[in-house]
């Protein structure tokens, strides 16, 4: 990915549950790519500001980890995490800290790779990492409490025929992403 590029379908859904009075937190923002996507605050939280490369900063106002966010309750309406959840080491951890960082009525929207990525990740990267379906991460996030989860598609943005009619064969086969979220109730 150039540095700087944006995916059509992440502008879309943080346009789509976003108002411009609202606060975003970005888990794991990195280079803070969607930070100017709305006219919401944006807050990114990343493990470290050193840059990637000579090419890639980071663009991070919170350094920290995900499984102990310093920020008061009750914060945020969405945060987000795009490429990052499955590379945290206590998944329950960060959803409880997700989970009282965000306001009632609040959402989290987590962007993964599927499970077929990830364990190419796990060859190349060389140490375990989760491999989960869109079904069991939405099922995780329901275990924390979210309510009113589901499974989103990276094509919404547009009509595509194959996944509107086939999202099941879609998802499971075709794309290399999961898109869930929930709301805090």
């Amino acid at each position: 990915m150039t540095k700087n590029r944006k995916i059509p379908f992440i502008e879309y859904y943080l346009q789509k549950f976003v108002n411009k009075e609202d606060k975003i937190l970005d888990i794991g923002c990195g280079p803070a790519r969607y930070r100017f996507s709305t006219q919401a605050l944006y807050i990114g939280l990343d493990l470290t500001k050193d840059k990637y490369s000579s090419e890639i900063l980071r663009s991070v106002d919170v350094v920290a980890s995900a499984e102990d966010i310093p920020v008061a309750q009750n914060s945020f309406n969405l945060v987000i995490a795009i490429s990052t959840f499955y590379q945290i080491s206590n998944h329950n951890k960060a959803l409880k800290e997700i989970y009282r960082v965000l306001k009632p009525g609040g959402r989290i929207l987590l962007f993964d790779y599927n499970r077929l990525i990830q364990k190419r990740l796990i060859k190349s990267e060389k140490h375990f990492l989760p491999c989960w379906s869109q079904y069991e991460l939405r099922n995780l996030i329901q275990q924390f409490g979210f309510t009113k989860c589901e499974l989103l598609t990276r094509t919404a943005h547009r009509t595509l025929l194959v996944e509107r009619y086939f999202w099941l064969l879609y998802q499971r086969f075709m794309s290399s992403w999961i898109i869930v979220t929930g709301l805090k109730p």
